[in-house]
């Protein structure tokens, strides 16, 4: 394919991908193929082609993203159709994602219209609006993101109406309001997210609460607690996970609770426990994505197992094109019409192991968009 007949199959994406990079491209664009979200993306990096704008293509939430960066366009906006847009949705959140960025679009908003989690969006980095604020609106977990960053508002808090994860959300923050907390709320995911920041509440920790998955994620952070935990409570999935980054923590590990997925995620960050894996528990997804990252382990794969989407799932994963010698394993007969097209995408060399009675139209559509190659090979 020459230059010329790879520039003809760029989308408007590919373009403001390629323009973002080297602006001198600009003369060769077409640049009807843009839509808005693609005029967004270039606008915001490079406000220097808005000359070349369509800007009828931009609507409600495009605006939102380039005001915010690119404040100077305004004029070309067309603010009732941002109006229009369905608040209800975001709680406001969108609009306070603007108002954040850039405070002087107030007047063209009602202010009332926003939400519990607008305003706590917005008064974390605008706190000047906190007179027009409506405090009813936010809820607990609203309440625990503002005081974070504006502790100042505490006196407008019900603090009655806080649960316990709002409690740990603000705690891991500022610790300031610890004497108002009642620690009997929090429960064990709580516990375990406040004390991967705020170890210094272990003493008010009720660790009879914490399960597994939350006792993973504590000793990743702190492992200082292994002291206080009950180990029986980890699944197969925990132990993968905790392993991954604490391997120090073996010695505990009760290895049968481990499913093919859990050996699979483990093995990928450290192969030194392939002794202890039972093979015959892995299916063909967890081989996929073992033997991209773990190639060494090919001589214990059962090669039965691969189906045609475990196929492309080791190329997603760089594992064909990085070891191709693994297609000798490949039972082609396994891969479907979309199997087909996405892995020829990528790997066009293997055309010649292709059924290609197999490819439905929409996988035609997709493989020839980049590979028009191939073209002479589809059923008339």
């Amino acid at each position: 394919m020459d230059d010329m007949e790879e520039l003809e199959q760029l989308t408007g994406h590919d373009w403001t991908r390629r323009l973002i990079e080297d602006p001198s491209l600009a003369d060769g664009c077409p640049w009807s193929e843009l839509d808005g979200g693609d005029w967004v993306d270039l606008l915001r990096e490079r406000p220097q082609f808005a000359d070349r704008c369509d800007w009828g293509e931009l609507h409600g939430m495009d605006w939102i993203e380039l005001l915010s960066r690119q404040p100077q366009f305004a004029d070309k906006c067309d603010w009732e159709e941002i109006l229009n847009l369905d608040w209800e949705d975001s709680d406001g959140e969108d609009w306070a994602k603007l108002l954040r960025k850039q405070p002087q679009f107030a007047d063209r908003f009602p202010l009332v219209a926003l939400g519990g989690a607008g305003w706590s969006s917005l008064l974390r980095e605008q706190p000047q609006f906190a007179s027009q604020c409506e405090w009813g609106d936010l809820d607990e977990v609203d309440w625990a993101w503002l005081l974070q960053k504006q502790p100042q508002f505490a006196d407008k808090c019900p603090w009655g109406e806080m649960d316990g994860s709002a409690w740990s959300l603000l705690l891991k923050e500022q610790t300031s309001f610890a004497d108002k907390c009642p620690w009997v709320m929090l429960n064990g995911g709580d516990w375990s997210g406040l004390l991967q920041r705020q170890p210094q509440f272990a003493g008010k920790c009720d660790w009879s609460k914490l399960g597994g998955l939350d006792w993973s994620l504590l000793l990743r952070a702190q492992p200082r607690f292994a002291c206080k935990c009950d180990w029986s409570r980890l699944k197969g999935g925990d132990w993968a996970d905790l392993l991954k980054e604490k391997p120090e923590f073996s010695e505990k590990c009760d290895w049968e609770k481990l499913r093919g997925r859990d050996w699979a995620n483990l093995l990928e960050a450290q192969p030194q426990f392939a002794e202890l894996c039972p093979w015959e528990k892995l299916d063909g997804d967890n081989w996929a994505a073992l033997l991209s990252c773990q190639p060494q382990f090919a001589d214990k794969c059962d090669w039965d197992a691969m189906g045609g989407v475990n196929w492309v799932t080791l190329y997603n994963y760089q594992g064909l094109r990085q070891f191709p010698q693994f297609a000798e394993k490949c039972y082609w007969s396994k891969m479907c019409g979309r199997n087909w097209a996405i892995l020829l995408l990528a790997l066009p060399q293997f055309s010649d192991k292709c059924d290609w009675e197999k490819l439905k139209v929409e996988d035609w559509a997709l493989l020839l968009k980049k590979r028009p190659q191939f073209a002479r090979f589809k059923p008339e």
